[in-house]
């Protein structure tokens, strides 16, 4: 019987494949992101494939840098617009390991491809620059995952959400080290405070105790007026509205709950 890839012979694939037209994605870049932000966990960020946001070109790149391997090479057509994959890899990489997935999307759910592609991150991995999705836009991913996909809602699924908050506030204690640091950090702020407020962080919050707003260091709250002593307050009451009013949906929707319709439940 064939085993479970290993991460590290997940990330070796990964490191190896990524080119100049990948963004690494899913449990993978949480996975890097959390180790070049210092961000531990006793669960380790586990996951058995790789997600890229790419397309075609950037799925025959990698084919061509995985030449040392047995790949089997799966591109999407016309008939499957129904999934978001450009195609996928199966990598051969030993009798007793099962293939390793890769896959290549041309969008992630609930998000703006545009706006991934341009904000990923350049990290140095194992003396490799990669591409990786953006802290931020991570967290909104993670959280977003756990609300639309029941099969998600597992420990794997959990934890990585939880390890994407601590990254983002890493991310934010980083900026807040540079020069001029309040404005952009502020941005982000904001950004978390809307994103705090939409059903699917609210629901996560509900569901599983995960707060979109842990992300926000403490030393932001501090910033001088007029944001210690008036936004923030507002930004708080605001998402405190927002769930309570979720709580409230939450079971009316529970009255009307049956075996056979389930709503918001975990």
């Amino acid at each position: 019987m064939r085993r479970d890839p290993t991460m590290a012979e997940l990330r070796r694939v990964i490191l190896l494949s990524a080119n100049e037209n990948t963004v690494i994605v899913g449990g993978m870049a949480v996975s890097l992101l959390a180790e070049v932000y210092g961000v531990s966990s006793e669960t380790p960020c586990m996951t058995t494939d790789g997600d890229y946001l790419g397309g075609t070109l950037a799925l025959e790149e990698s084919e061509r840098k995985l030449a040392g391997f047995t790949v089997r090479k799966y591109l999407a057509t016309l008939d499957d617009q129904a999934t978001p994959n450009s195609g996928k890899l199966a990598v051969e990489i030993g009798p007793d390991v099962e293939p390793i997935g890769l896959d290549f999307l041309f969008r992630i759910d609930g998000m703006s491809t545009d706006e991934v592609e341009q904000k990923a991150v350049s990290v140095e991995v194992d003396g490799k620059p990669v591409r990786v999705m953006h802290p931020v836009l991570l967290l909104e991913n993670k959280i977003g995952n756990l609300a639309m996909y029941p099969a998600k809602r597992n420990v794997a699924g959990i934890n990585q959400a939880l390890l994407a908050i601590r990254i983002a506030e890493a991310y934010l204690k980083q900026c807040l080290r540079q020069d001029d640091a309040q404005r952009p950090v502020l941005v982000v702020v904001e950004r978390l405070a809307r994103f705090a407020q939409r059903e699917a962080a609210c629901y996560v919050y509900k569901a599983f105790g995960l707060d979109v707003m842990d992300a926000i260091p403490e030393a932001v709250t501090k910033f001088g007026p007029p944001f210690a002593s008036k936004r923030w307050p507002q930004i708080k009451k605001a998402i405190a509205d927002r769930r309570g009013k979720f709580d409230r949906l939450w079971e009316r929707m529970a009255v009307v709950s049956g075996p056979k319709v389930r709503r918001f439940r975990p």
